[in-house]
């Protein structure tokens, strides 16, 4: 095509690699931190999106901040099987944005995530593959939550939230 002449579109759709999800990022990327205090145990949550821009395994994640070669001497991480108890990850398990994980370090540390924002905010609960219904969930907020306001959404469409009782689920 010759410099001088135009190109008109002829349709208005325009299709970019359908076999990808597309995940489009705010500037400046999601990083938040958390402070651990010595020897106390702590839930945390993924604040930011992981596995796109940013690797999200155990390692990646929290080894800027804690020495790798110090896991399951100095610091720890597990998360919560339904149908199990605790399960201690390894540095290879990936962390998923909205699940609850409980770690503990020997030492004062300031530990950071950085990834994308959140695509949503709402997080899926109900059976676990190995046959449990409980779920700790972590809030994908980087800020205080009133869990008075948190809504658990049924599939048939009831809504209940925190402060309902046990009758009323």
């Amino acid at each position: 095509i010759p410099p001088d002449d135009h190109i008109l579109p002829t349709e208005t759709d325009i299709f970019l690699g359908q076999k990808y999800k597309w995940h489009f990022n705010k500037d400046p990327q999601c990083s938040q931190a958390t402070e651990l205090v010595a020897d106390e145990w702590r839930m945390i949550s993924m604040p930011c999106q992981l596995g796109i821009s940013s690797p999200n395994t155990v390692e990646a994640v929290l080894g800027d901040n804690l020495t790798p070669g110090d896991y399951d001497t100095k610091w720890v991480l597990y998360e919560y099987l339904p149908a199990g108890g605790y399960r201690k990850l390894a540095l290879t398990d990936p962390l998923i944005e909205g699940k609850g994980y409980w770690i503990i370090s020997l030492d004062d540390k300031t530990v950071d995530v950085l990834g994308e924002y959140p695509s949503t905010i709402d997080q899926p609960l109900g059976d676990d593959t190995s046959g449990g219904k409980w779920n700790l969930v972590g809030t994908p907020f980087r800020y205080d939550t009133a869990w008075a306001d948190a809504q658990v959404i049924y599939t048939n469409g009831k809504v209940v939230t925190f402060n309902d009782t046990a009758s009323d689920l």
